[in-house]
């Protein structure tokens, strides 16, 4: 997929397999204005009580998460460009998935969480014993 056709610009959506999405994601996300900051690369549709920053400045309906103590792979999406710088530095660093995309990415710009989240861990139990998170904003009949 990554190697057609495309711009280093658009952007690639990552779903877990264990999220409801909120039934309006696709015109909330394409009107989501985080998401026309050219100095963006990585942004999350859900947000587990993320640290936030202010180093990048007001957004609407986002805030932006500090990249050291980023979690949460449920909806992530990224730039195209990124995803490659991504995986070529993927061995040298340490983490999960959300950990080492946000040490690789995240001093590139603004980590953008979308405010409220647009998708809910449904999951009850995790196969390898790790702690199930929630979006406590989750909210499917939120408008925009």
């Amino acid at each position: 997929m990554l190697a057609g056709p495309g711009r280093p610009e658009e952007w690639v959506l990552l779903l877990e397999d264990d999220v409801e999405v909120h039934p309006r994601l696709g015109s909330l996300v394409s009107s989501w204005e985080a998401l026309e900051d050219p100095r963006c690369v990585m942004a999350s549709l859900f947000n587990a009580s993320v640290q936030t920053t202010d180093r990048w400045g007001p957004m609407p309906r986002a805030v932006a998460a500090r990249p050291e103590f980023f979690l949460g792979t449920q909806a992530l999406l990224l730039r195209r460009g990124a995803v490659a710088r991504a995986l070529a530095g993927w061995e040298r660093v340490p983490g999960l998935q959300s950990q080492r995309l946000a040490a690789l990415l995240g001093p590139e710009g603004p980590i953008w969480v979308h405010r409220p989240s647009l998708v809910q861990h449904v999951a009850m139990d995790s196969s390898w014993g790790a702690r199930i998170t929630r979006a406590l904003d989750y909210d499917p009949r939120w408008g925009g």
